[in-house]
């Protein structure tokens, strides 16, 4: 399947479907098992800026890691964005990241690779 621009990474829903971290097109974009797609999700109110590695929760939240945003996105299952970690301006500290990349669910825990700031962060999410 083609009109990708350097995906990323590829995680499977619940379903079956997958989503797929289409980077260089600051997208997400969730295709079924036959490769068709379901849905794109890109501009407002995502905002994504190099989308790296996601994850998804069994309940089917997204977690994704937004590189040039210096953020964590939150994104419901019905596709409605839910929150963010970090934001626009890089740092570091709580609530900061330069460039995170991977994100990993476990439980109510996600770990992110925070790789501008050569760290590895831990955040408890209540979603």
């Amino acid at each position: 399947m083609g009109g990708f621009s350097a995906p990323h990474d590829i995680e499977f829903t619940p379903n079956g479907d997958l989503w797929i971290a289409d980077a260089v097109n600051d997208r997400l974009v969730r295709l079924s098992p036959e490769l068709e797609i379901r849905e794109i999700q890109e501009g407002a109110p995502f905002s994504f800026s190099g989308p790296r590695y996601l994850d998804v929760a069994p309940d089917g939240t997204l977690v994704v890691a937004a590189k040039y945003t210096h953020s964590v996105k939150i994104i419901t299952p019905g596709g409605k964005f839910l929150s963010v970690i970090g934001g626009r301006s890089s740092g570091k500290g709580p609530n900061k990241f330069r460039t995170p990349e991977g994100v990993e669910l476990r439980g109510d825990i996600v770990w992110i690779s925070d790789s501008g700031n050569n760290r590895i962060v831990k955040y408890r999410l209540s979603f």
